[in-house]
């Protein structure tokens, strides 16, 4: 029998139609090379797989992690999305939260055990101007500190950074914020 928070994480997921749909459409080697990719992750670091679209590796990933956390049965995981994505695709996830279950537990452990740091503040601030070797442009460079928290332990790590960096790390930022909605939007549904 399902729990009652399993009931609904899976119910949720199930009900989004978009998110499971989108597992549903990949072709069987797509789904395949999905079910082989190094699964779970909880340092938000997925695997990047240039066939798959980075949605249904975070679909997948959050599904599993969140019957894992809610203590569900591969039967009852497969009778929640069987209806979305049809019986054999169930199965085949379903088996693969049974052959992984210790690491997806493992990896909900380090994140709630506070073995993961949590980021808590971050900062730059130009450090130089430089003009480049024929005088003409100028270039800054930052001081990007990253300040983070694991339990009671607090650290920062400064590094130098120039604007191109700046703006990669600016757009890596945003990117996990889309991935985060994502998720949040897999879970609201």
């Amino acid at each position: 029998a399902l729990s009652a928070d399993m009931g609904n994480t899976t119910n949720k997921l199930a009900e989004s139609s978009a998110a499971l749909g989108e597992l549903a459409a990949l072709d069987k080697k797509a789904f395949s090379s999905l079910l082989s990719l190094p699964l779970p992750v909880s340092n938000g670091a997925l695997p990047v797989h240039e066939s798959l679209p980075p949605s249904t590796i975070t679909t997948l990933n959050t599904l599993l992690l969140s019957a894992e956390r809610d203590g569900a049965s591969s039967q009852a995981l497969h009778a929640d999305i069987s209806d979305a994505l049809g019986a054999d695709r169930a199965a085949q996830i379903a088996s693969l939260l049974e052959e992984r279950g210790a690491l997806f537990h493992e990896a909900l452990h380090a994140v709630s055990a506070g073995s993961v740091p949590q980021i808590i503040d971050l900062r730059w601030e130009r450090s130089a101007v430089v003009a480049s070797a024929g005088g003409g442009n100028l270039q800054s460079t930052y001081v990007v500190t990253l300040v983070t928290q694991r339990g009671e332990n607090v650290e920062s790590q400064a590094f130098n950074a120039n604007v191109e960096q700046l703006g990669g790390m600016v757009a890596q930022l945003k990117g996990a914020v889309r991935q985060l909605d994502h998720e949040s939007s897999l879970l609201a549904h």
